[in-house]
């Protein structure tokens, strides 16, 4: 997330996001990720993600409101975060929400940190890496490291809302 406000609370987030064809070797055995729950509310701009270690214990709760400014395109979002407790996590959970289970791995390459998502059911095998930029500048001079990657940043049907609100009508690449 980008240090660049988007008023009192909120910040920039500028990402790029890729379709991997698979989990990149290293990670495959990899014990060093994260199981992610997010769960979106319908009809908002709300996520629950609920993070936590290899191990299943509990890392980090909090509730993001992320959306895409006016004048602006998928790749450019202003994110706010709230952590909560464990007992504000517990009420969150329980309302209505559709949920994704992803385990995410941070993979190096050169000078660029990648958050690697490697989805679970029912999107098992869909595996998108992301990366964030300090300015949109910095993410538009970006070129991916490695030419199997599809550079899937504008194609909504890979965010995480849509993945969660759509299960029926996205199809995991072969």
């Amino acid at each position: 997330m980008s240090e660049q406000k988007a008023g009192k609370y909120a910040c920039y987030e500028f990402e790029r996001k890729f379709l991997l064809p698979e989990l990149p070797s290293p990670l495959i055995t990899s014990l060093n990720y994260k199981q992610i729950e997010d769960i979106y509310y319908s009809d908002t701009k709300l996520r629950l993600r609920i993070v936590r270690s290899s191990n299943g214990k509990i890392l980090d709760r909090k509730l993001t409101k992320k959306y895409i400014p006016p004048n602006s395109d998928l790749s450019v979002n202003v994110i706010t975060s709230i952590y909560l407790t464990e007992s504000e996590q517990n009420l969150l959970s329980q309302l209505e929400g559709q949920r994704i289970r992803k385990n995410r791995h941070q993979f190096s390459y050169g000078d660029h940190n990648f958050s690697i998502d490697d989805f679970k059911d029912p999107y098992e095998g869909l595996v998108i890496a992301e990366i964030e930029f300090d300015s949109k500048e910095v993410m538009e001079k970006f070129i991916p490291p490695f030419s199997n990657w599809k550079d899937v940043t504008l194609e909504v049907q890979y965010s995480g809302g849509y993945l969660a609100s759509n299960i029926s009508k996205v199809s995991v690449p072969n």
